[in-house]
């Protein structure tokens, strides 16, 4: 699409080119015509005022494709970047990740439910659960990751918002006590802060 709209304009922009010439052909002829006493020195000067209107034109053209080629360019990047993202939630890896948190959600039911936080951390810190310590860790860096594109516009936020939207919603509900425990053992205000911020902006928005 992209090649095909560069196509057309360039296209257009040699037309311009090709009338101008043109134009400034037959002025001169109708001027030489018209006005034979004229001093080739005022024709030279209507000649050049013509050439400047129509580099002007040019260059107004010229800015106005640019303009709409970055834009253009800007959301193809996002849509792209938007796509690897829902994508790599679904892969096996990321998949794998989102199982071991929902069976140890499963399994530890009360503990969520008492919103235990103390117990929490015990079961989190546990050699048993190394493998679901990992994943949550993953699981809340991913969330982490998709937060920071959305703010810094890679990603497309309506196509983010639309797809984990309720995932991110629900994962804040459920471990935001654990986040802001983690926040203050290890007295960093700022851990999976872009998540944070993010759930709660679009809660009311």
């Amino acid at each position: 699409m992209l090649t095909y709209f560069s196509a057309n304009r360039s296209i257009f922009r040699a037309m311009i080119i090709v009338f101008a010439i043109i134009f400034l052909s037959f002025l001169a002829a109708y001027l030489h015509i018209k006005e034979p006493d004229l001093k080739q020195s005022e024709m030279i000067k209507i000649l050049n005022g013509s050439m400047i209107i129509i580099g002007l034109i040019y260059t107004i053209m010229t800015y106005e494709f640019n303009h709409s080629k970055t834009l253009f360019e800007i959301r193809v990047r996002k849509t792209t970047a938007t796509y690897d993202m829902i994508r790599e939630w679904h892969s096996s890896t990321m998949s794998e990740h989102q199982k071991r948190c929902y069976e140890f959600a499963s399994e530890n039911k009360n503990i969520f439910l008492n919103n235990d936080i103390q117990n929490f951390i015990v079961s989190f810190n546990s050699n048993i659960n190394i493998e679901y310590k990992k994943s949550l860790s993953e699981v809340l860096n991913y969330f982490e990751s998709i937060a920071v594109s959305v703010c810094e516009e890679l990603t497309d936020e309506m196509l983010m918002k639309k797809h984990f939207r309720k995932l991110l919603f629900n994962f804040y509900d459920v471990y935001f006590p654990f986040i802001e425990d983690i926040r203050k053992t290890q007295m960093n205000d700022d851990i999976w802060k872009e998540f944070t911020n993010l759930v709660e902006r679009w809660r009311i928005s």
